[in-house]
């Protein structure tokens, strides 16, 4: 780590560190709890977990906890779901934000190992066109999490590029292979780092046992590009996705894309430019106890639809 540039960093922070507290989200109080009589399941996310510092030239913005996945977590958890999130982080003051931050939110850190041999993620955001520096060091050793409470029909949700690390993926695999046989509906996220573009070739064996082992993948633009080298969903689910997976559904700014098999899709505009929240939406219609493998199997155009359009009534 360089340590001169982080040290005039924290000196700029230090004060946006202690008031956030991870108060990330915490003002938009839009999903705080279903209404209505709603029965859910259980929803459990794995992914990174970091700390977040904007800048706009070499001002400061508040600090943040980063990570599609801790950010879906939150959302889902605010929405009255019982949630597990499955990370790591350090012993430090960074890890103790990012845990309070889940704690805010309601979403249990059980499943969070926090390693004494290293140093929490920081990223660093800068408006330049490769806007992302990346500091932290994880340990040499294997991620190593207590496993999370998986019922029956739970939901599981995980992805993000670091669960394509080689000392990460073994034991997400195995959580996987609890998950599929505990009938829990699983979920992947590939969110690829656009930064991390040169390693595409070094994941993709583990991108596609992915692909191969969850219920429904759920891209975004950028991932369609970088991951399968085609410029629209309908082309990567038909040459890529779909030899794979039965199932995707694609998130652009102004809709969602629902691809099945033999031909079928559907999609619903809207405004879905917060990745997070449209994930918890997705987890939200899962998690309800009236949905079963046997629905989210989706055999028909009709199916489809309504499965789309029960996400965009939930954002």
């Amino acid at each position: 780590m360089h340590c001169a540039i982080m040290a005039d960093i924290w000196v700029l922070c230090r004060a946006e560190l202690v008031s956030c507290r991870m108060q990330m989200n915490t003002t938009d109080n839009k999903h705080v709890a279903p209404v209505g009589p709603q029965e859910y399941r259980r929803a459990v996310f794995i992914g990174e977990s970091f700390l977040e510092i904007p800048f706009n030239g070499q001002c400061v913005h508040e600090p943040v906890a980063g990570g599609v996945l801790l950010r879906a977590a939150c959302e889902v958890s605010r929405r009255g779901i019982q949630t597990d999130f499955v990370s790591e982080t350090g012993r430090d003051c960074v890890g103790d934000i990012i845990l309070s931050q889940l704690e805010s939110c309601g979403v249990g850190s059980r499943s969070v190992d926090v390693f004494t041999e290293g140093s929490s993620a920081t990223h660093l955001l800068f408006d330049l066109p490769q806007n992302t520096v990346a500091y932290g060091t994880y340990p040499a050793e294997d991620m190593s999490v207590i496993w999370p409470r998986i019922d029956v029909d739970s939901v599981v949700v995980y992805g993000g590029t670091y669960v394509l690390e080689p000392r990460v993926s073994g034991q997400v695999a195995e959580i996987l292979r609890y998950a599929r046989d505990r009938r829990a509906m699983v979920v992947y996220v590939p969110d690829f780092s656009p930064w991390l573009a040169h390693r595409i070739t070094r994941y993709m064996p583990v991108i596609l046992d992915n692909l191969e082992n969850s219920d429904l993948i759920v891209t975004c633009n950028s991932d369609l590009k970088l991951l399968f080298g085609c410029e629209n969903a309908e082309q990567a689910f038909k040459e890529r996705v779909g030899f794979h997976a039965d199932r995707m559904l694609n998130i652009a700014d102004e809709r969602i894309e629902m691809f099945g098999l033999q031909g079928m899709s559907a999609s619903v505009a809207g405004n879905f430019s917060r990745m997070p929240e449209v994930l918890g939406a997705i987890a939200e219609t899962l998690a309800l106890s009236s949905i079963n493998h046997e629905t989210i199997a989706m055999t028909t155009t009709d199916a489809l639809n309504a499965f789309v359009s029960e996400i965009a009534a939930r954002m």
